[in-house]
């Protein structure tokens, strides 16, 4: 009756206001270019996107992106010719901090 009507209605504003939520602090989540120290001592410091040139990019598997909103490495990813693409954020984290190059790491995962 009405009370199970009501009940969906709180539950589905519910849902959507915890939805809303989640994608606003997905949108603030920060992503920045990290290397290990190792890596950086090897091939020198980068200290302007020129010197990125030529160094091996850490990055995700592009046929795995869902969205072409989500692919914000397309930039580098030209400027870094040789890629290593990992199927997930760990193995993109374990690499970067192993030493194989250049990644765009999301702040809370770095």
């Amino acid at each position: 009756g009405r009370e199970e009507v009501a009940t969906r209605l709180v539950s589905n504003e519910v849902a959507i206001a915890n939805a809303r939520q989640a994608v606003e602090e997905a949108a603030t989540r920060v992503i920045c270019v990290y290397a290990a120290e190792s890596y950086l001592k090897q091939t020198g410091k980068v200290n302007k996107r020129e010197d990125m040139e030529g160094r091996l990019f850490v990055t995700h598997v592009e046929d795995f992106v869902c969205s072409r909103a989500l692919d914000y490495a397309v930039e580098l990813g030209q400027l870094m010719k040789r890629h290593f693409e990992c199927g997930s954020v760990v193995a993109q984290v374990e690499a970067v901090r192993a030493g194989h190059g250049i990644g765009i790491l999301h702040d809370y995962a770095a």
